[in-house]
């Protein structure tokens, strides 16, 4: 898995710097966010790019009946490639690191908002807000909810971790006591 990741994010950061060139970088990336998701809701899609035994001219028909006249060009023409490289088995993996390329590109960082529960929009928002703040810049936020914080949220902001969890601050007091 670990070349997969690497191949994967050599091909995103050649497709980046080929739409960036071509000042097609949005089409692409909004191309990829969508392929992105179709490729995790579509088990028979994950499937055929998983499939190396269908012959690649019949899945450059595929291709071309699935997605020629749905997405951009250069989109099209990327997938084609990978195709003709016996790579569209990494495909999943790409946008992944596409979008770090272009949210970086925007001077945008990202962040990832782990909460006990669901966090409604304005928690979201408030939450982005004083980041955005404290760390003079612009974010995107994602949600996760991982139960077992009880009660509170951790946000990561590349390799920086702020936990305002329950289980983290029980942790730290049994520490304390135990310590005492």
């Amino acid at each position: 898995m670990p070349s997969f990741l690497s191949s994967a994010k050599r091909y995103a950061k050649a497709l980046f710097e080929l739409a960036q060139e071509q000042n097609c970088l949005e089409e692409v990336y909004g191309d990829l966010k969508s392929l992105a998701e179709l490729i995790s809701s579509s088990v028979p899609l994950r499937n055929f790019f998983l499939n190396l035994m269908v012959p690649k001219f019949k899945r450059s028909q595929i291709l071309a009946e699935l997605f020629q006249k749905r997405i951009h060009p250069r989109t099209y023409q990327f997938l084609q490639f990978l195709n003709e490289k016996s790579k569209l088995m990494i495909l999943k993996e790409i946008p992944l690191t596409f979008e770090k390329l272009y949210l970086e590109d925007k001077g945008v960082l990202s962040a990832m908002i782990t909460s006990s529960g669901p966090l409604e929009e304005g928690q979201i928002n408030a939450i982005s807000q004083r980041l955005k703040t404290k760390l003079n810049c612009s974010l995107a936020a994602e949600t996760v909810v991982d139960e077992s914080l009880i009660a509170g949220f951790k946000v990561k902001v590349a390799d920086t971790v702020y936990d305002f969890s329950l289980k983290t601050h029980l942790e730290k007091f049994k520490r304390n006591v135990m310590a005492a």
